[in-house]
């Protein structure tokens, strides 16, 4: 839930208790016949204490519910952690991206490294600045030392030069992938 919607939720929750409000003084005061039952309702918690305990307990748990729950709504609703990144030289428009399209633009840049299986990159806005954290699945008997660069290489290249973005801070994370490579060419089915 987006802070409209959650402003637009406790705003409504807040008009809808002040048109409650307008609504009882409305029929107390413009209705003849709601004062008199009013005072007969008041007449009838006198007589019956214990019953008018019950209504109030069960009145002031109803209030404490209800701003327990828009406290929840309101407090716990994780932001948006999305937010749309303009690229910089679009000639006649704009142009925006999500933090998670060029993080897919960043691993579609490095898909064709040798010695990796996969990758999987995260970007994160940072003021003007894109930082990337990439997390490298390399297959045995790679190194690391040359595969960092070659990683650095092409996501300053992707980001800086492909996408106009300036790039923040830049992490690799590298973990060994040990699944057999996938084979070219399956050998045919037998019946």
């Amino acid at each position: 839930m987006d802070s409209f919607n959650r402003t637009l939720l406790v705003g409504l929750a807040a008009l809808g208790a002040v048109l409650w409000l307008v609504a009882m003084v409305v029929a107390l005061f413009f209705f003849p016949g709601a004062a008199g039952l009013a005072g007969e309702i008041v007449a009838f918690m006198a007589d019956n204490t214990g019953l008018y305990l019950r209504l109030m307990f069960a009145a002031v748990f109803a209030v404490l519910a209800l701003v327990s729950v828009l406290i929840v709504l309101v407090a716990y609703s994780p932001p948006q952690s999305t937010r749309a990144v303009a690229l910089p030289r679009v000639p006649g428009g704009i142009a925006l991206l999500s933090p998670e399209a060029i993080a897919q633009y960043v691993g579609l840049g490095l898909a064709d490294l040798p010695g990796v299986a996969r990758v999987q990159p995260q970007v994160k806005p940072h003021g003007q600045a894109m930082d990337v954290s990439v997390e490298v699945h390399t297959l045995p008997g790679v190194d690391l030392v040359n595969k960092t660069a070659q990683v650095h290489e092409r996501v300053r290249r992707t980001v800086t030069q492909e996408l106009g973005l300036a790039l923040g801070r830049l992490q690799v994370f590298y973990q060994l992938d040990m699944s057999p490579p996938p084979e070219a060419n399956p050998p045919p089915a037998t019946s």
